[in-house]
C-alpha cells in the first residue's frame, strides 16, 4: 500500500465521506446530527494515527477521546472494521485508510495479550512468602 495515502490523511475528503456515508447508516447514531458525528469520529482516528500522539492528547473539537477511544474498540470487537474494508475494496485509497484503522486495532489488541501473558507470568513467580516456612 501507498504509505503516502497514511501520511498525509488527518480527514477525509468530502467524495471519500460521500463513499463511506451510506456504508456507516445506523452505526454510532447521533440523533442531534449522525452524519457529523460519524465523520468526526473517522476524522478523529485518522488524526490520532497520523499524529501519533496519545488518545488524551486529541484535540477537543473531535469530542471526549474516551467516548472515540470506546467507540473504537467497540467497532473492533464487533468485526466492523473488517467489514468496512470488505465492502470498500473497490477503492482503494479508502479501503487502505480503513485497514490502517483495522490494523491500529489489531496491534493493540496483540499488545494486550501479551501484557497479559507477561502479567500471569509475573504472578506465577510472586508467590507470597507463607509465615512460619523456614525458606524465604
Amino acid at each position: 500500500m501507498n504509505q503516502a495515502i497514511f501520511k498525509s490523511a488527518t480527514a477525509l475528503r468530502d467524495d471519500q465521506w460521500e463513499k463511506l456515508e451510506p456504508l456507516l447508516k445506523n452505526r454510532g447514531i447521533d440523533f442531534r446530527n449522525p452524519e457529523r458525528s460519524n465523520r468526526l469520529f473517522i476524522d478523529a482516528l485518522l488524526w490520532y494515527l497520523s499524529v501519533g500522539c496519545t488518545w488524551m492528547d486529541l484535540p477537543a473539537r473531535f469530542g471526549k477521546w474516551n467516548t472515540i477511544f470506546i467507540r473504537l474498540k467497540r467497532w473492533n470487537e464487533s468485526g466492523y472494521w473488517r467489514q468496512l474494508a470488505e465492502d470498500l475494496r473497490d477503492d482503494g485509497e479508502l479501503c487502505a485508510l480503513v485497514q490502517k484503522i483495522e490494523d491500529h486495532c489489531e496491534q493493540r489488541k496483540v499488545m494486550a495479550i501479551r501484557a497479559a501473558a507477561r502479567k500471569a507470568a509475573r504472578a506465577t513467580y510472586n508467590i507470597p512468602h507463607i509465615p512460619g516456612d523456614q525458606n524465604p
